[in-house]
């Protein structure tokens, strides 16, 4: 069996990094209003349940419009995300154009909630 001769090739040794003389300047985020520094980051999917969460809900073709998503990406986010590990509610109905819509139950809470006591509460959807 005649024997074959394996070259290893040398690596090229790591260099470190330099990094810019800026990386120590301020950044302007500290000259952002407080109340823009604290606000919740806009995302798409964070896009996708404000638009489900309106009283008519949304429709597929608005919700692709919206997010730049396929329609299977948006039926995925609204079965694996917001019902499976969000726990929400979300009714599918179709539009007067025969299009599928989709939209949150929002939860109606009945029980003393005047005083504040949550015991004997029950929230119906």
């Amino acid at each position: 069996m005649p024997t074959i001769a394996v070259q290893k090739i040398p690596r090229k040794p790591k260099t470190t990094s330099r990094r810019s003389s800026t990386r120590h300047r301020k950044s302007n985020a500290s000259a952002l209003p407080q109340a823009l520094a604290a606000a919740t980051p806009v995302n798409k999917q964070s896009q996708l349940i404000n638009l489900l969460h309106r009283p008519e809900g949304a429709t597929l073709s608005e919700l692709i419009s919206v997010t730049g998503w396929q329609a299977h990406s948006i039926r995925g986010i609204i079965s694996g995300v917001l019902r499976k590990k969000l726990g929400l509610v979300v009714i599918r109905f179709k539009s007067e154009s025969g299009e599928s819509g989709y939209r949150i139950a929002s939860p109606v809470v009945s029980g003393d909630v005047q005083s504040g006591s949550t015991e004997n509460a029950s929230v119906t959807l």
